[in-house]
């Protein structure tokens, strides 16, 4: 099985791209058109929606990121239109690669049943909660998946535990230190620090070196500066997520041209941040 990371690295120098488009469909805001379609048949709603977003931001992306909450809240219609979804990506654009984010985990058998039922959902990667320790990710490289790790996430409620000092250093710090040490080799790793705090991504940069790569979401919508990320992500192997700003650029029935130009000018200004560091 051909590293997470390698096929990441030709996958992004391939579409000039570090950009990863999340998936989250909400039937509050999709265009009206699609919305009525929605309420006659849930699962091919959102299949419309995703094909034809998928299809317009792929020549500027190089990661989707389904959020798995916004396909479960639709009930078995929703997990089916995830697995199609997944499914089409991998069909029309084999080489994008597919993270699955719904911070799953659990210990013992329970963590193998996660793994087993996102890996059969096709996704490259998952996002996993370190939270019970590290021997639950092992289920998840056994099924086959990469393990992006919860490190430092973007919303206010982070400062609860994430940034609390444990001997010396926040948690956060603790995360990622031993994570890494125990799977940064692997090739099959990742974390997440959202861009909301740019400078303690700055400090998890300097200790995990510049080849793991970091799923850095919180851009745009909620309120994290692209220039202070790239500029403190100090080259580092990253993938930069863009989601609402993207998929809701227009409500009308030009979505997706809409979301076409939107991931084209977000990926036309992190390469000129990125190129400048």
């Amino acid at each position: 099985m051909s590293r997470f990371v390698d096929r990441l690295t030709a996958i992004q120098t391939r579409q000039n791209s570090i950009i990863c488009v999340g998936l989250d469909f909400d039937r509050k805001k999709v265009p009206l058109h699609i919305a009525e379609l929605y309420g006659i048949r849930a699962d091919v709603g959102i299949e419309m929606f995703n094909r034809r977003i998928i299809d317009a931001v792929a020549p500027y992306c190089s990661v989707f990121k389904p959020n798995l909450a916004f396909y479960e809240s639709s009930g078995k219609k929703g997990w089916g239109a995830l697995a199609r979804t997944v499914a089409y990506i991998r069909e029309r654009h084999p080489d994008h690669l597919v993270i699955g984010d719904g911070k799953r985990n659990d210990i013992g058998n329970t963590a193998e049943h996660y793994a087993e039922g996102l890996a059969q959902l096709g996704f490259h990667a998952v996002t996993w909660n370190p939270y019970m320790g590290n021997e639950t990710a092992h289920p998840f490289f056994k099924a086959g998946l990469a393990v992006i790790a919860l490190c430092l996430t973007s919303n206010p409620g982070a400062a609860d535990y994430q940034l609390l000092e444990c001997d010396g250093k926040p948690l956060y710090m603790h995360v990622a230190e031993k994570t890494v040490a125990d799977f940064g080799a692997s090739g099959h790793f990742g974390l997440v620090v959202g861009a909301t705090k740019p400078e303690q991504l700055g400090r998890v940069r300097d200790a995990i070196g510049l080849d793991i790569p970091i799923l850095i979401p919180g851009l745009k919508t909620q309120g994290g500066d692209a220039a202070a990320t790239m500029q403190h992500n100090k080259g580092g192997q990253a993938i930069i997520n863009f989601s609402r700003n993207v998929l809701y650029a227009s409500a009308g029935p030009d979505f997706d041209q809409a979301a076409e130009r939107e991931a084209q000018n977000s990926n036309d200004e992190v390469n000129a941040l990125r190129n400048a560091v």
